[in-house]
């Protein structure tokens, strides 16, 4: 029982750490689609698109971290 106790209390944590990584990335990534918004041509927009494309996985990893945080 302490053991399970144990892995539980580790994987709280590493849950909240995720967390945190997930918001300071989000953070930075909402900070470079501001930057690339004010560029212009089509690297400005090939740039945008990946920036999308980050921010569609980064919402998919916060959604599995908090699914896996609830069942904890």
């Amino acid at each position: 029982m302490a053991a399970q106790n144990d892995a539980r209390k580790v994987l709280a944590k590493l849950a909240h750490d995720l967390r945190n990584r997930v918001n300071t990335a989000q953070l930075n990534l909402e900070a470079a689609e501001l930057i690339a918004g004010r560029l212009t041509g089509t690297e400005a927009e090939r740039l945008l698109r990946h920036l999308r494309i980050v921010a569609g996985e980064l919402s998919k990893l916060q959604a599995a971290v908090v699914q896996a945080t609830e069942k904890l």
